[in-house]
């Protein structure tokens, strides 16, 4: 179990190179995800690519509350997340950058338990890695279909339906993923470290 979430904790958001000089030269941290449909948080979203035209059109900065990524790598979580972070740099695929800010305001701040999702959890509860399924296969592919399909169907929906908004959340998820739709000006933003 982790703590609350309240006004003024700092939440923590890795980036790559080239969106830590995006981040400086337009002084904003940009959204991680776009979302189809910003009132109906059930909705999943999908990630986008990195451009000016997606730049806060309505979307979701997504954050750990944990600066050393602790429960991310309990559950062996840490190495994905940087190889995605780094995947998403185009240009330079290289560094990776830890930032923090204050949490300011809690409206529309959203908390899932990314717990199932995790390999970890996946292995222990089925004996398999089903992200790794979900993200190298097709749904219905060979290799990714019957119980590997509808167990990580289940995971999925466990996540999606988790989704808490941060007034109400208790501290329970064993791997809370923070869901910041506000504009983070620069000024807020601390550099913490420089990764790899």
């Amino acid at each position: 179990m982790t703590k609350g979430i309240t006004i003024g904790d700092r939440s923590y958001h890795l980036t790559n190179e080239y969106s830590w000089k995006w981040i400086q030269r337009r002084g904003l941290i940009p959204m991680t995800i776009s979302w189809n449909e910003k009132e109906d948080f059930s909705k999943e979203p999908w990630n986008i690519d990195f451009d000016d035209s997606y730049f806060w059109n309505g979307g979701y900065i997504v954050c750990s509350i944990t600066k050393d990524f602790s429960d991310w790598k309990e559950h062996d979580l840490y190495e994905s997340l940087i190889a995605y972070v780094k995947r998403k740099d185009t240009i330079m695929k290289n560094r990776v950058f830890l930032l923090s800010f204050p949490i300011i305001q809690t409206e529309g701040v959203y908390v899932r338990d990314h717990t199932l999702l995790s390999p970890k959890v996946q292995k222990e509860r089925f004996g398999k890695n089903l992200r790794e399924l979900a993200f190298t296969h097709e749904p219905g592919e060979r290799g990714f279909r019957g119980k590997d399909f509808e167990n990580w169907r289940s995971c999925f929906n466990h996540y999606v339906s988790s989704t808490t908004e941060l007034d109400h959340y208790d501290g329970s998820f064993e791997l809370p993923e923070v869901w910041y739709p506000h504009k983070v000006p620069v000024e807020q933003i601390t550099l913490e470290e420089v990764l790899e």
